[in-house]
């Protein structure tokens, strides 16, 4: 703003014997050009929208990083819950690997069964390194966005209780587009009202041989004479500002379609965590109870017992994988409706 409100260089002259050829003679003047006044307006007017256009990028950034600190800090428990559940199922196949062993060691169980246990607990010992690396990740990338060294505690699942999204506000963005399009049309005022007139003030004082001297206020007054150059200049403008003004309608499109697609995700895995709350976990708390159950009344073998648990187990992750996913998605509507 304070750069709008510089009025130009001011001009200085001195000659001395450049009137009637005599040392004497000589001419003391200054002029200071204001600008035109039309222009001067339309500029200050245009800095204005510039700091509230700055001001809501300023307010989107902050909103964007809220998101993907709430989306890093679901994706630290998340990953550190799927290591605990991986590292609880390693102990289980470890013990089905040891009994089943044991077990063909003395020739009472087949080498099969030996096999497919040993295959099994390769296969997690694979993918907890792969976890684990997924899990330090998701910290450094939480420490990074929160301005932290490290984590002095770790998430744990849930990361809370999760609520719709309040009301819709007014999203930065639709400040941004509302400011953007302000300032492009602007910015065609701006450049017809720098064709108009310009005013320079000054001062002179002359001393001449034949005569007294005199000392006076000038005012000029420049009016540019390019009306072609001025429509040209002025019709550029304007075809900036429909190809803006087309830019910025396709950006709020995207956004609505983006929003649309948020609430139904969000729903969708609404819909799934209900379901697996009400009706599989308690299904997979009573297939744990009967597996416990036979397995001490030795009605199953341990290599049977790790079979159902590793039913139990994948059915676990997926639930804990829509819980993850609906966190996600819940986060992004809440982001795109700019709500609590």
């Amino acid at each position: 703003m304070a750069q709008l409100w510089f009025p130009g260089k001011t001009q200085f002259n001195f000659d001395r014997g450049q009137i009637n050829y005599a040392l004497v003679d000589r001419n003391v003047s200054f002029l200071q050009p204001l600008g035109a006044p039309f222009a001067l307006g339309a500029g200050l007017k245009y800095g204005r929208l510039e700091v509230e256009l700055a001001k809501a990028r300023r307010e989107e950034i902050r909103l964007q990083l809220t998101h993907e600190i709430r989306d890093a800090y679901s994706a630290v428990a998340y990953f550190g819950e799927r290591l605990r559940l991986l590292g609880r199922h390693a102990q289980v196949w470890q013990q089905a690997d040891r009994v089943v062993q044991m077990r063909t060691d003395v020739g009472t169980a087949d080498r099969l069964s030996a096999l497919l246990s040993q295959q099994q607990l390769d296969a997690l010992n694979w993918q907890l390194p792969r976890a684990r690396l997924e899990h330090e990740q998701a910290i450094r990338t939480l420490c990074k966005l929160c301005a932290l060294d490290t984590l002095s505690e770790s998430p744990g699942w849930p990361v809370g209780e999760i609520s719709k999204p309040g009301a819709a506000r007014s999203h930065p963005m639709r400040r941004i587009w509302a400011a953007q399009r302000a300032l492009d049309l602007q910015a065609e005022n701006v450049q017809k009202a720098s064709f108009g007139p310009e005013i320079s003030l000054g001062a002179f004082n002359q001393s001449l041989e034949q005569v007294a001297g005199f000392r006076g206020i000038m005012v000029q007054l420049s009016l540019p004479l390019v009306p072609l150059r001025a429509a040209s200049s002025v019709e550029a403008v304007r075809l900036m500002r429909m190809r803006n003004d087309l830019k910025l309608s396709r950006e709020a499109l995207y956004m609505s379609h983006e929003e649309h697609q948020a609430r139904q995700e969000s729903g969708m895995y609404a819909e799934r965590v209900r379901k697996q709350i009400n009706e599989i976990d308690p299904r997979l708390n009573e297939l744990l109870e009967q597996a416990n159950f036979m397995l001490a009344q030795g009605r199953l073998t341990y290599y049977e017992y790790a079979q159902t648990m590793e039913n139990i187990h994948q059915s676990r992750l997926d639930n804990l994988y829509n819980e993850y996913q609906l966190h996600l998605s819940v986060h992004r509507l809440a982001a795109l409706t700019y709500a609590d």
